[in-house]
């Protein structure tokens, strides 16, 4: 490994450990616009509602904008963020003529934007122009075990165990009754307001379709309905349902973190997970002092991960962690450091326990 990578490499690891005590405070963070944002475009006779869909990949962010009145889905062309302030800009063509739509919006205060758009010509001509506002969309994580609740046609209840994995995307999982029948599920659907279940039951010798259909009150509770439908697809029975999340052990709290180097060495660090809602946040400190905050922090079920940009001799980059939390209750994974390019440099074993 060139000299100068491995340098960098360790620094890395330092630095998911607190390589850098000079740290800026929260407010001076760049905002994190990474998800789904409602907003509305206003003119002096007009409204239209958007929703925008933003990506991050290395230290690139992409996104894309959908028009609630037509449907119609356009990429944006390009995306900016600098500190609180964010600009986006669409380039737009008719009847032979070019311009574009410029949006330029800041965060007045967390998963809130408000701003200014406006569309010119080629020439500089101001053809329209209004008021923006923009507010995040809460993220809903399904991954993980849930406690779930029907209540019966006769007004009693039947309790099971719901085990989801993967992202709204590609939901897997299953349900696990009292009696510890498993009962696979054959589709899930999801999205940030509704989730919706089919799965296969044998009752009193008949095959018949079970289907949830769920919203998300907050980060930890689904409520909704139950149904049964008979072979012909014509509704059999309904009633009550809800799902209480069974909280993955000892995600949040205080963490011993031992990160293998390049060289066959440890280095050891103390990591700190907080949970506030359905979002995560986390600290890591170097066991020869100093304490820095993570970049991003993301848990799904019992998958877990970090990030933190840094700095070092000249060159930028990004640590990464992905772990998942065993049986035992340890979080096992590995780290690994790309470059300004996104190419990744070195990558090693991760390991946290408990105190």
């Amino acid at each position: 490994m060139n000299p100068r990578i491995f340098r960098f490499t360790l620094a890395a690891i330092a630095a998911i450990a607190l390589a850098s005590r000079a740290h800026a405070d929260d407010a001076a963070k760049p905002l994190d616009l990474a998800g789904v944002w409602n907003a509305v475009a206003s003119s002096e006779d007009s409204e239209r509602s958007f929703t925008w869909t933003f990506a991050r990949e290395g230290d690139t962010l992409t996104g894309t904008s959908r028009n609630h009145e037509n449907g119609n889905e356009r990429k944006l062309d390009r995306v900016t963020v600098d500190g609180k302030k964010v600009t986006l800009e669409v380039d737009v063509e008719r009847d032979g003529n070019t311009g574009v739509v410029r949006v330029e919006a800041e965060q007045t205060e967390a998963g809130t934007l408000g701003g200014t758009w406006v569309l010119k010509g080629s020439d500089g001509t101001v053809y329209a122009e209004g008021a923006v506002s923009a507010t995040r969309e809460a993220t809903v994580t399904y991954a993980g075990k849930w406690k779930a609740t029907a209540t019966l046609p006769d007004g009693g209840e039947a309790t099971a165990s719901l085990t989801l994995d993967g992202d709204a995307s590609n939901l897997t999982g299953s349900f696990t009754t009292e009696d510890g029948t498993v009962v696979a599920i054959d589709k899930a659907t999801a999205d940030g307001k509704s989730l919706r279940l089919q799965f296969s039951l044998v009752i009193e010798g008949t095959s018949v379709t079970g289907v949830v259909e769920a919203a998300p009150e907050g980060a930890d509770k689904l409520a909704g309905l139950w149904i049964i439908k008979d072979p012909e697809g014509a509704e059999a029975a309904k009633g009550a349902w809800t799902a209480v999340r069974e909280e993955a052990p000892g995600l949040a709290g205080e963490w011993n973190v031992s990160a293998t180097t390049p060289d066959g060495g440890t280095h050891a660090s103390t990591l700190t997970l907080t949970r506030d809602g359905d979002r995560y946040t986390g600290k890591a400190r170097s066991n020869e002092g100093g304490e820095v905050d993570l970049s991003t922090v993301a848990v799904e079920g019992r998958h877990l991960v970090l990030t933190l940009k840094m700095e070092r001799d000249g060159q930028s980059g990004t640590v990464t962690v992905k772990a998942e939390q065993k049986e035992d209750g340890s979080l096992d994974g590995r780290w690994t450091v790309s470059d300004q390019e996104g190419v990744e440099v070195a990558g090693e074993h991760w390991k946290a326990t408990r105190p």
